[in-house]
Formats: C-alpha cells, sequence, structure tokens
C-alpha cells in the first residue's frame, strides 16, 4: 500500500507537475486547489503528509496549517507538512514554522528537495517533528530579533 500525501496549490501547472512527480515517486496523490477544501481531504482522508505550495499574495497556506493543527487529533494533528514557498521571507518562514509547518522549501528547488523532505518527515516520530518545528520556529524568531536590535 502507498503513502497517500495531499497536494495543494492554488496554481495549477505547479500542481501538475508536482502531482506527476509524486505519483512517480510512489504516492497515492490527493490534490486540491484551495485551503477550505484541503483542510476537509486532510480530515476525512487522513493523509500520511501534506505538501503544501504557497504562492505570494496567497496566504490560505498558512490557515491550513493552522486549521488542521488546531482541529484535528490524533494520526491527523500529526501529518507531516512540507511547504514549498514561492518567496523565502524571514516573516514567511516564521508564520509558517509557528502554524505547524516541519519543513520549509523556497523556490526556486528541484522537485527532489520535496521528496527527501518528504520522506525523511513520514519516517521521523511525531514528537521529533515538534520539537524540530519549535527548534526552527525559534532559529528564525532569534534571526529576526538580531536584525532589529
Amino acid at each position: 500500500m502507498s503513502l497517500r500525501v495531499l497536494l495543494v496549490s492554488t496554481d495549477e501547472d505547479r500542481r501538475i507537475l508536482m502531482e506527476a512527480a509524486l505519483a512517480e515517486a510512489g504516492y497515492e496523490v490527493i490534490t486540491e486547489s484551495n485551503q477550505a477544501g484541503a483542510l476537509k481531504r486532510a480530515h476525512d482522508d487522513s493523509p500520511d503528509a501534506v505538501v503544501v505550495d504557497i504562492t505570494p499574495g496567497h496566504d490560505g497556506a498558512f490557515h491550513l496549517l493552522h486549521g488542521v493543527r488546531d482541529s484535528a487529533t490524533g494520526k491527523v494533528a500529526e501529518i507531516p507538512f512540507v511547504v514549498s514557498a514561492g518567496r523565502d521571507r524571514a516573516v514567511d518562514r516564521i508564520r509558517a514554522w509557528e502554524s505547524g509547518c516541519d519543513a520549509w522549501i523556497p523556490r526556486p528547488h528541484h522537485m527532489s528537495d520535496v521528496l527527501d523532505a518528504l520522506a525523511g518527515l513520514i519516517e521521523l516520530a511525531p514528537a521529533k517533528r515538534s520539537r524540530h518545528r519549535a527548534e526552527k520556529f525559534e532559529e528564525e524568531r532569534r534571526a529576526v530579533s538580531g536584525r532589529e536590535g
């Protein structure tokens, strides 16, 4: 049985390319184009992981992360999240880590970066992913604080 990945992207072309790469890597792919549909699918289909493509100007991905982390229980609450980001600003990284992101991969990137992060996160115990998120959030927060001071 293959692992199921929920892929969320508002950009249809990117969604199609990412879906093909994930399927070729052996994942069963569930796709959604918006936050509301993705939140429902995360709860109904209980995927093994979520890949969210963040396009500048569309911050629904942050709401999706919060929505799943805050409203879910059990396996769904611990779904690994990989974020493919259209821009790499500190404020976005902090928001992502704070919202429950497990891996932040800014574009441009190779799809192998997403696949490697996904495979590593699926194998990692939920408690370790949670610690990793907290550490990344603190790293980003300290880096921003250091620039402001």
